[in-house]
């Protein structure tokens, strides 16, 4: 499972709902904290569990984003890392950043 494009069993995230231009629509903190989260660090690697987790969108040429990941432990004597190319693809870099940085979450949690 180290390197492949399978899912972790019960990760599911539909695509963003597109609203019409013009439109204007709140998001509730509360709801989104993970896409809050993952605006504010957009690129940065973050710090979980003892594993840097670093998530990232990578615009396509059909105009979609693809989720990508790079996971490696924080420890100065490990340098062994996992990448994990286009985990799924969203209609928006930020919703594409914060699922990512789920799903590193989740793997982290299954491998400790």
């Amino acid at each position: 499972m180290i390197g492949s494009r399978a899912r972790p069993p019960g990760l599911r995230l539909s695509l963003p709902v597109r609203y019409p231009a013009g439109s204007m629509r709140r998001i509730p903190f509360a709801t989104h904290a993970d896409t809050f989260i993952a605006i504010t660090m957009n690129r940065q690697p973050i710090q979980y569990k003892g594993y840097q987790v670093a998530p990232a969108a990578q615009q396509l040429p059909n105009g979609l984003f693809a989720a990508n990941l790079t996971i490696g432990k924080t420890a100065p004597d490990s340098s062994r890392t996992h990448s994990f190319d286009a985990l799924d693809y969203f209609f928006d870099e930020e919703h594409a950043v914060a699922y990512a940085f789920r799903w590193g979450r989740m793997w982290v949690d299954s491998h400790q």
